[in-house]
């Protein structure tokens, strides 16, 4: 009895000091109707579509900046392993490279990269590959929510 006590309170321990609540769904990404849910339940704006070649993609909005979510590694349009959050910002003159390497030494979560024009993309990926707590999801997306307010004060969008 003794050890079932001991085992039940090193549970409940380490449960709460790794914020793992045992009733957390698990989240990947072969359920992108879980994910849209998810999001729309924090009370974001996201819609599930597919992109050009069919695979699932999630769009929505933060406030006044757009958003996709694309889906990575997927298996015949489903089931897919990883996801990455990415916004375009077109800008009159482009950005520095100099900019770029500030935002990206700056803050960790997110990254800035330049498309042809000069243009930055702001993008986080996210593995999913073998699930995550939906707590852990919805702080990773909190993050991005973050990184993305902080990407756009930084270029004075």
């Amino acid at each position: 009895m003794k050890l079932s006590v001991f085992t039940a309170g090193l549970i409940s321990i380490l449960s709460w000091g790794f914020g793992y609540s045992a009733s957390s769904q698990m989240i990947d990404a072969s359920d992108p109707f879980s994910i849209v849910g998810l999001i729309q339940q924090e009370g974001y704006q996201a819609k599930l579509e597919s992109n050009e070649i069919g695979d699932p993609k999630i769009s929505g909005r933060l406030d006044s900046l757009n958003w996709n979510m694309i889906f990575y590694s997927c298996q015949d349009n489903r089931n897919c392993a990883s996801v990455q959050l990415v916004s375009a910002f077109d800008l009159p003159d482009g950005m520095s490279m100099e900019r770029v390497n500030e935002f990206n030494r700056n803050l960790r979560w997110a990254d800035v990269d330049l498309d042809e024009e000069g243009d930055p993309f702001l993008r986080m990926d996210i593995n999913l590959a073998f699930g995550v707590s939906e707590d852990n999801f919805k702080d990773s997306f909190d993050w991005w929510r973050i990184m993305l307010a902080e990407f756009a004060t930084f270029i004075d969008w």
